[in-house]
């Protein structure tokens, strides 16, 4: 038994012995017992509010333990973030997935058609290794853009950085020139700034890439020519080319502009890439097998008013077409076709499976293996006279059976199986972007007009939306998140610097 449950009793052998004490005179301990009660009473509170906030500790490491791997999350954020570091001398900053964490490497045009690398410490911002990286060039004539650099990471978060430059460049009247040199792609370890892949790009009328994805050891590079869409898959180490695919010209149709010189790339999965053209949306293996072919402009009537973007939804190895008010799913073994614009989740904790959900007259949530609908919002969701229906969905995080939906009202907050509204943020608080470690909701409270402040970051509680916290945010900055940890960027106004990058934790 411990300290704080004794509880002190008189015994006595035999009650005929005990003496009476007169009626009217006080009992001689009384006073005793009732301070020794009143002592009891306070130990059992206190050991009873140690109790719950040792019930609620264990239960946030629960939470912590489960949420653990889950992409997208914020590392735990024990209470009001602070500045870190910060620093004004660095570029772009790119998280590199890691089997460990990511590792965290900035990125700015070095002015001669090359890239200056950074490795940066993500805890201190201490700078852990440069690298520039640069191709050969003839003199560059005035007013010529050496192209924009395009960098892609593998599925497998083994650290490798890879970066593509394009050979061709673009006048400042938008035409091509001829190359200044060859295109160049480079392989980088993250971690240790390490080149492990320097491979000179053939540079043609029709072979130049524009596009890039890494699979595994595999860069996938895309270009197109006047008709046809070449895909290569090459070694990131060595450049020795492994297969050569082109794909079927676009389908010839007078209705449609032509689409050449449209085509990107993008990682499915490990070892599937989406490759579209502007129409043609085509699914191929890592050893250049079309896999499935789709095409997004089908049942489809030409107007001014079309609105079509694609991206990839990794967790459900396949890649999202949109278009106008439809959404599809397309993978390897088919495509489901829902209503509405998908709404894209920053974290997916996988605790409502199958989960799908679009925007557009109002939000739906649908099986995204079979395409039936769960639910749908109405206005039985409305507070205070604001629907969800209607509102501009933004993105959504999913956890812990929970959706949270950024929309231009505010966060709402419903439940995952039946669309129940659970809560909603305060008016006047901004969710975007939509950030959390799986606790609490990271938002923005904007400056008031004229305040000329950076407003403040707010932390509310994701299980009934109550305030955690709040904390004043730099002028001009935005947050978003960045290997495993809120950041704030602030560009240069004057556009001659990399302006100011905040480590907050």
């Amino acid at each position: 038994m411990g300290r704080g449950d004794r509880l002190d009793v008189e015994l006595h052998e035999d009650e005929a012995v005990v003496p009476e004490a007169p009626a009217a005179a006080p009992h001689p301990h009384g006073g005793r017992h009732r301070v020794r009660w009143a002592v009891a009473l306070v130990v059992v509170a206190a050991l009873a509010l140690t109790a719950a906030q040792v019930v609620s500790d264990v239960r946030e490491r629960s939470v912590i333990a489960s949420l653990a791997g889950v992409e997208g999350l914020l590392a735990p954020l024990d209470g009001p973030v602070q500045v870190r570091w910060e620093r004004t001398d660095v570029g772009w900053p790119v998280a590199v997935p890691t089997p460990d964490g990511a590792a965290l490497v900035s990125l700015r045009d070095d002015g001669a058609g090359g890239i200056a690398l950074t490795g940066l410490d993500p805890g201190t911002g201490e700078t852990l290794w440069g690298r520039d990286l640069r191709r050969d060039a003839h003199e560059r004539p005035p007013g010529v853009d050496p192209g924009t650099v395009r960098c892609a990471t593998p599925v497998d978060a083994s650290g490798l950085l890879t970066c593509l430059r394009p050979g061709r460049e673009t006048a400042a009247d938008g035409s091509t020139v001829q190359p200044s040199g060859a295109g160049r792609s480079w392989t980088v370890d993250a971690r240790t700034g390490d080149l492990v892949g320097d491979v000179p790009l053939e540079v043609g009328d029709d072979v130049d890439p524009r596009s890039v994805a890494v699979l595994d050891d595999l860069v996938v590079l895309v270009s197109s020519g006047a008709d046809v869409v070449h895909v290569r898959g090459v070694d990131l180490r060595s450049g020795a080319e492994r297969w050569r695919r082109d794909l079927p010209p676009t389908p010839d149709d007078p209705r449609w502009p032509s689409t050449a010189g449209q085509a990107s790339v993008e990682a499915v999965d490990a070892t599937t890439v989406a490759v579209h053209d502007g129409r043609m949306l085509t699914l191929m293996s890592s050893d250049g097998v079309e896999l499935r072919r789709f095409d997004t402009l089908a049942d489809l009537e030409p107007s001014d008013s079309i609105s079509r973007w694609t991206s990839v939804d990794r967790s459900r190895h396949a890649a999202v077409v949109v278009r106008n008010e439809v959404t599809s799913l397309v993978a390897v073994d088919g495509e489901v076709t829902v209503r509405g614009v998908a709404v894209g989740r920053g974290v997916d904790d996988g605790s409502v499976p199958d989960l799908l959900l679009t925007a557009g007259d109002t939000v739906r949530a649908w099986d995204a293996a079979t395409g039936e609908e769960r639910w749908a919002l109405d206005d039985a969701t409305s507070v205070s006279g604001a629907s969800v229906s209607g509102a501009s969905v933004s993105g959504a995080l999913v956890l812990r059976g929970r959706v949270h939906l950024s929309t231009d009202r505010a966060l709402v907050t419903l439940d995952g199986r039946t669309g129940e509204e659970l809560w909603r943020s305060p008016t006047g608080l901004t969710p975007f972007p939509l950030l959390s470690d799986g606790r609490v909701v990271l938002l923005t409270d904007p400056p008031a007009d004229g305040d000329g402040g950076g407003g403040e970051l707010v932390a509310l509680d994701v299980a009934d939306g109550r305030e955690r916290w709040r904390v004043p945010l730099v002028a001009n900055g935005w947050v978003f998140a960045l290997a495993g940890r809120p950041v704030v960027v602030v560009d240069d106004p004057t556009g001659e610097g990399p302006g100011l990058l905040q480590m907050l934790g």
